[in-house]
């Protein structure tokens, strides 16, 4: 089990789809008590598993599970002045209020920085949005397939020179940005602490893929490297080759000098090891459109795993390129608990994958399924002084569900 270090924090999680509930997640994992606020229909995202062909019964699912366990759920509808008085209670007695809720939004439930900083000085208001906060495009509905992926580069530039743009990854932007948004949001507990005063933490799709992007941005403002790229315009030594059984490997070496002769032993190309063309990195790029037919060729004589374990061997970095399904098998992830096994409510036995950070040694997770919707109201209600009748009389008039 993770060590507890948010244990004591309160965190009201009103967010939607994947990155501002993944970062809410992370928070509870690190033992937050996180109450996620929904609307009485429910976070659109309890019923997009069918998007990538994953089952959900009931608004659950394991899409549901990777965002959502360990929290509890109210449902309100906001939009209603009782509404508001109800996560106002809560927000009192909180230390973060986590979002990402477009601005305009939040700013007509009045529960934007400005609104709620006035209210209550020592909450943490932590934002997650598609473009950031100013600009032409602070107003955009900001996917991760559209802010991360498309906006930046990703999709058309990272594909192969000449071919189609990638597929948009789902998703993917949006476990790495929230991720960095609990990290904030744990530093501005942090100095919350010796303050007692709450803090803005903003972060936004668009800005953390410019960020993950950093080499490959500075790289596209020069003349040498440009992106899209092909495999031919590509360091031999840092390029993909298929292999007999038509798995493919990839080599990330960037200290040409110390391996080179290394691979060339390896491929058996020992006379290639010793000529001139290829004596440094310089002399290998300038030759490489020479050099990269005659290493695939060497490849296609050996299956993935006789290269992988002649790589191993001879330390040099390497990695045959795996799916996204065989995850499932990896020792590696296994064995540092990546990933572990649960049984979700109503869809049967999955692989979750962990938050990567690792506590006091702890690894894997505790896991309380991801809450049904409005599941906890009744009890997160009390806590904040409703009573039986008031929570009775809430439900008729359609308040809360």
């Amino acid at each position: 089990m993770l060590s507890k270090l948010l244990e004591g924090v309160k965190v009201i999680d009103l967010t939607n789809y994947g990155a501002g509930p993944s970062a809410a997640r992370i928070l509870a994992d690190w033992g937050a008590d996180v109450i996620k606020v929904e609307t009485l229909e429910g976070d659109i995202s309890r019923y997009n598993d069918y998007y990538m062909g994953v089952p959900h019964i009931d608004g659950t699912g394991a899409f549901w599970e990777v965002s959502n366990a360990n929290k509890r759920a109210i449902s309100i509808d906001l939009k209603t002045e009782e509404g508001k008085q109800i996560i106002y209670k809560m927000l009192a007695e909180s230390d973060v209020f986590l979002t990402n809720i477009r601005v305009k939004a939040l700013k007509k439930l009045r529960l934007d920085y400005d609104t709620i900083s006035a209210k209550f000085p020592h909450i943490i208001w932590a934002h997650l949005s598609g473009y950031g906060e100013i600009g032409p495009c602070a107003d955009d509905p900001g996917f991760d397939t559209i802010a991360y992926w498309a906006r930046t580069g990703g999709l058309i530039d990272f594909s192969e020179k000449d071919t189609a743009p990638l597929v948009p990854p789902i998703g993917f932007g949006d476990f790495n940005t929230g991720s960095v948004l609990a990290g904030g949001v744990a530093a501005a507990l942090f100095k919350k602490q010796k303050t007692g005063k709450g803090h803005k933490i903003t972060v936004s799709l668009f800005g953390q893929s410019i960020w993950n992007m950093s080499l490959m941005f500075i790289a596209a403002q020069g003349q040498a490297v440009q992106y899209p790229k092909s495999r031919k315009d590509t360091s031999p030594l840092l390029n993909t080759y298929k292999c007999k059984d038509g798995e493919w490997i990839l080599l990330t070496v960037f200290e040409w000098e110390r391996y080179f002769s290394v691979i060339c032993k390896i491929l058996r190309l020992e006379e290639l090891s010793h000529d001139e063309r290829f004596a440094t990195l310089a002399l290998g790029m300038e030759n490489r459109s020479i050099l990269i037919p005659v290493m695939e060729e060497k490849f296609m004589l050996r299956n993935a795993e006789e290269w992988i374990e002649l790589f191993k061997k001879m330390d040099v970095p390497h990695s045959k390129l795996c799916h996204i399904k065989d995850l499932v098998h990896d020792e590696q992830a296994l064995s540092n608990h990546s990933i572990y096994r649960i049984t979700t409510r109503h869809t049967g036995e999955y692989y979750m994958p962990a938050p990567p950070v690792q506590i006091d040694g702890s690894y894997a997770p505790e896991h309380k399924p991801a809450p049904l919707l409005g599941e906890n109201t009744d009890e997160v209600l009390k806590e904040s002084g409703y009573t039986e009748e008031q929570i009775k009389d809430l439900k008729i008039r359609k308040i809360i569900g």
